[in-house]
């Protein structure tokens, strides 16, 4: 990546530089939107996906991603009566040792961006009440 530098003799001239981080271009899946209430796998190939919980928990599991940069957006949805949480598993999730996340609350959100080898979590949250998300 250039890099732009100033001296007194020739003022502001672009020099090669050297890559200082990695940037990543957000990209969201052209695929409809998955709908889970039961355990399983989350799919890695849409963005979105709603989870509807009742009185068991339910497992859940993400793959690896597919595109540098690929956006994925998990929220529970729906508890039903005497319903309970959602656990999902992310396989290769980065600053998250052991990559399992609790759903607890209607609204509570997790999003994600793939970095080429792992998950990376960029927001959690509770869009209902605004408290923290999955943890």
């Amino acid at each position: 990546m250039p890099k732009v530098v100033y001296t007194p003799n020739k003022g502001l001239y672009q020099q090669s530089g050297t890559n200082v981080g990695s940037a990543m271009m957000a990209f969201v899946p052209d695929v409809a939107p998955q709908t889970l209430s039961a355990a399983g796998p989350v799919s890695p190939l849409c963005y979105f996906t709603a989870i509807t919980t009742d009185a068991a928990a339910v497992e859940l599991t993400l793959a690896a991603g597919s595109v540098v940069g690929q956006l994925k957006k998990i929220m529970l949805a729906v508890v039903q009566t005497g319903g309970n949480a959602a656990n999902l598993t992310i396989e290769n999730c980065v600053g998250d040792l052991d990559g399992v996340f609790a759903f607890d609350k209607v609204g509570d959100v997790l999003e994600l961006m793939w970095n080429g080898t792992a998950w990376r979590v960029i927001a959690s949250y509770n869009n209902v009440d605004g408290s923290g998300g999955p943890a």
